[in-house]
């Protein structure tokens, strides 16, 4: 059995205990047929023994030429997984939303910027939602524009607009890594749905 990435992979982690009991008896079980297996995972374990000791002794020779022939896996930047990503819609599910400001509902002497603009903050649950509107003169059209704040990393999450009071979606979206989208939309109530037709919350209503 050759050593792919993959393999390499679980084999580190496993150096560095992130595996659990169940993965690492998987891997203990591969090294004891492959040897290569086992002498990748000395060599690591003998360099990580050596830097927690005293990070002014080097590994042998033989250990860094090893490691020098390894091919090691490409660290990528981390993605919402589906694990993830169903994590955060099964607790959007949960959730009622609750508008928390809306600048149209201010008194004029207060308001500020285009009286065509609508400025609206909401809550639900763990998430605050901050949604501003403008409108086009020219093409009499509406830009929404919004972010959605969490500790979780929404990226890859759906985002629609839906006509208010049903499912029936207008447009659609996924949340980049900072939690914002944006839409054109028509004038007309709307609402924003969090999440998808199954595990979602729904803003509304957006009166445009």
């Amino acid at each position: 059995m050759s050593l792919n990435k993959n393999l390499i992979e679980q084999i580190l982690a496993m150096q560095a205990g992130d595996l659990n009991e169940q993965e690492a008896s998987s891997i203990r079980q591969s090294m004891y047929r492959n040897p290569e297996m086992a002498e990748l995972f000395e060599s690591w374990k003998m360099i990580s023994t050596l830097i927690q000791s005293d990070d002014s002794v080097s590994p042998p020779d033989a250990v860094i030429e090893r490691a020098k022939r390894l091919e090691m896996p490409k660290v990528t930047p981390p993605v919402v997984e589906q694990g993830a990503l169903a994590s955060i819609l099964n607790k959007i599910d949960g959730f009622v939303a609750r508008l928390i400001h809306d600048s149209q509902l201010q008194p004029v002497a207060i308001r500020s910027g285009s009286e065509g603009n609508l400025h609206q903050v909401w809550e639900a649950g763990e998430f605050d939602i901050d949604i501003i509107v403008d409108k086009n003169d020219k093409s009499g059209q509406w830009k929404l524009r919004g972010q959605i704040m969490s500790d979780d990393n929404l990226d890859g999450l759906p985002v629609a607009i839906v006509m208010a009071g049903t499912t029936n979606v207008h447009s659609e979206c996924k949340l980049d890594e900072s939690g914002i989208f944006t839409f054109d939309v028509n004038a007309g109530t709307w609402g924003l749905r969090i999440g998808t037709e199954m595990q979602s919350v729904t803003l509304e209503p957006i009166a445009l």
